[in-house]
């Protein structure tokens, strides 16, 4: 499984991790046992940004 986090500002235009509007790995993987892992990712621009007062993340998955 593939796993792809994405940022939007507005519901509809999602950018991925290679866009400077998107998110960025934060720390490294945190593997917790069980075949689990932990990875956060955080955004690489601030909420307010922009005048902006919203931001949203979601993840995709997409079997390889």
């Amino acid at each position: 499984i593939e796993y792809i986090v994405e940022t939007s500002r507005d519901l509809r235009t999602w950018y991925d991790t290679s866009s400077d509007e998107g998110a960025a790995l934060f720390g490294t993987p945190e593997d917790l046992g069980g075949g689990m892992e932990r990875v956060v990712f955080k955004s690489k621009k601030t909420r307010t940004d922009g005048g902006k007062t919203r931001q949203y993340i979601r993840v995709r998955l997409k079997s390889r």
